[in-house]
């Protein structure tokens, strides 16, 4: 099994130095030179959006609530349709290169600034939960202290996106985006097989005594919202090498995963079931479940769902830094910035072991303070410009809350938050008379 894991890692930094022969500007870089189809920003969305949260996070969590977890994956695929059938085509228009830059331009260059920071400060939580989790993966084939471990998965992650850029994660992500599709579904299927008993179609409800109507609402404003307005999805769409291209692969994805989540819930249903416990649960299924001659592609289909979204995520990060807070384009400064980010990411990786802790953490904070004004720039379109302090006081205020949420473990902080940020974006709406 280890041999597979190196082979495939070793194909990933190969990947990334025949890239990098390609990568001559900041646009290369960050954009993949925004010339890709929609099969590749299609594959790329899927690779990017299910990572640690929605393959090991979920399954635990289905274990520990039923299925309505489900929603968790389906708020997302609904929302990235919803971006995909209204907004996608007018975004990838603009020439952007980050989200903070799109709000930036339409809000005033304070706002872009500020909104650069929550993600940095949000992201770097989701970034440090994939390296968890990609450690944890290779933690069952190698008999070294996990520490050890994470630290050469980061510095494994970072050589490979500092090597080929935005055109290598698009690159590897297709076959990444397969491999995940292949073994969320081929392992349902697997354990479908195995025992029948454990299938119970009374078991699909979208709500129980765990998980409330009140719950399903929450994880659509802190969850699922973030798959209509993220970092990430935004950088998807602007590689994209036509509007037309960005709204089929948003539409498409989204679709996925949709289907997708119903086959990742079921897992962790099952498992309950069997009274199959662990740390990692869907880790243990696989090692457990699946003939040991083929168990391999499965880890590797999880692999690639964790290091796809770390990727994303790190590349994400450095275009930030350097074009919204260093105001630059620089193309070797965005490379040194992989390390910097990664760096962070390992630090917060080291002191929070929690996967799920630490992506509802970063979802809670950008969810209160980003995603109402972005949601009403795009509403609002090229008719109605917002004010640039009012936006700014609007980030700043959500921003807040979304730390106190985190900070006292009290939710509703986060929907105070998307209100203040939402009501103060809508005062200082005003019509675009230029």
């Amino acid at each position: 099994m280890w041999i597979y894991l190196i082979a495939y890692i070793v194909i990933l930094v190969i990947i990334g130095i025949f890239d990098s022969f390609k990568v001559k500007t900041f646009d290369d870089y960050t954009v993949a030179g925004r010339n890709k189809k929609w099969v590749s920003v299609f594959f790329s969305f899927v690779a990017s959006c299910i990572g640690a949260s929605t393959t090991i996070g979920i399954v635990n969590l289905s274990y520990d609530i039923g299925f309505p977890v489900v929603w968790w994956l389906l708020s997302g695929g609904i929302c990235l349709t919803i971006l995909g059938i209204f907004f996608a085509d007018k975004i990838q228009a603009g020439g952007y290169y980050t989200l903070s830059d799109f709000a930036g331009r339409k809000a005033g260059g304070s706002v872009g600034k500020i909104i650069a920071l929550i993600i940095l400060l949000s992201w770097l939580g989701i970034i440090a939960a994939q390296f968890i989790a990609a450690s944890k993966i290779l933690d069952l084939f190698f008999d070294v202290p996990f520490n050890s471990i994470l630290i050469c998965v980061v510095v494994g992650i970072c050589v490979y996106t500092y090597l080929g850029g935005q055109l290598s994660v698009l690159r590897t992500d297709i076959l990444q985006g397969n491999l995940i599709i292949f073994t969320v579904i081929f392992l349902a299927a697997i354990l479908f097989a195995k025992d029948t008993s454990c299938v119970d179609f009374s078991d699909i409800v979208f709500v129980n005594q765990s998980f409330t109507f009140k719950k399903v609402i929450f994880f659509f404003l802190v969850i699922g919202s973030t798959y209509f307005i993220g970092p990430d999805i935004f950088s998807r769409i602007f590689t994209a090498k036509t509007g037309k291209d960005a709204k089929i692969a948003c539409i498409l994805a989204g679709m996925v995963l949709a289907v997708i989540s119903f086959f990742i819930v079921f897992i962790g249903v099952w498992a309950k079931k069997k009274s199959f416990s662990g740390d990692s649960i869907l880790l243990n299924i696989i090692v457990s479940f699946v003939d040991k001659r083929f168990s391999w592609i499965f880890i590797l289909g999880i692999l690639s769902a964790v290091i796809s979204s770390a990727d994303t995520c790190l590349l994400t990060m450095c275009a930030i830094v350097e074009k919204d807070i260093s105001m630059g384009k620089r193309l070797n400064a965005a490379r040194q910035t992989v390390f910097v980010v990664g760096g962070l990411a390992l630090c917060l990786a080291l002191w929070k072991q929690d996967i799920v802790v630490l992506l509802m953490s970063a979802y809670k904070i950008f969810s209160a303070g980003v995603i109402p004004l972005i949601t009403v720039i795009l509403i609002a379109g090229r008719n109605f410009k917002i004010k640039e302090f009012f936006a700014a006081i609007a980030v700043l205020a959500g921003g807040i809350f979304g730390v106190l949420a985190v900070a006292f473990s009290y939710d509703i902080f986060i929907v105070y938050g998307m209100i203040i940020t939402f009501s103060l974006t809508l005062i200082g709406l005003k019509r675009n008379t230029e």
